[in-house]
């Protein structure tokens, strides 16, 4: 299970479990050390390939961009910086309205 949990020490950022406490994590803190709320991870999601669950990730640094993880914070990490020169990508998730 991929879920984003707010904290005071790092806002939103990506967790996961394994259902045992000892396999909950947080799998990383994409924007460390900035004591604000500019740098953080937030659903919705949505999965590829049955292995890879794809996010949005903002930080000082990129901007909002898209993040991947395999479920390890190894395999956790910025996916593109499609937009490099100035700041955020302007992507929308899909409506199925």
């Amino acid at each position: 299970l991929v879920w984003t949990a707010f904290t005071y020490d790092y806002y939103n950022e990506l967790w996961v479990t394994d259902g045992t406490p000892a396999g909950t994590m947080m799998l990383n803190d994409y924007n460390p050390n900035t004591g604000n709320s500019v740098g953080s991870s937030s659903l919705p999601g949505f999965v590829i390939n049955n292995s890879k669950f794809v996010y949005q990730c903002s930080n000082t640094t990129n901007g909002t961009e898209l993040c991947v993880t395999d479920g390890t914070p190894a395999g956790t990490q910025l996916l593109v910086n499609a937009n490099p020169t100035s700041g955020s990508s302007q992507f929308r998730w899909p409506s199925y309205d």
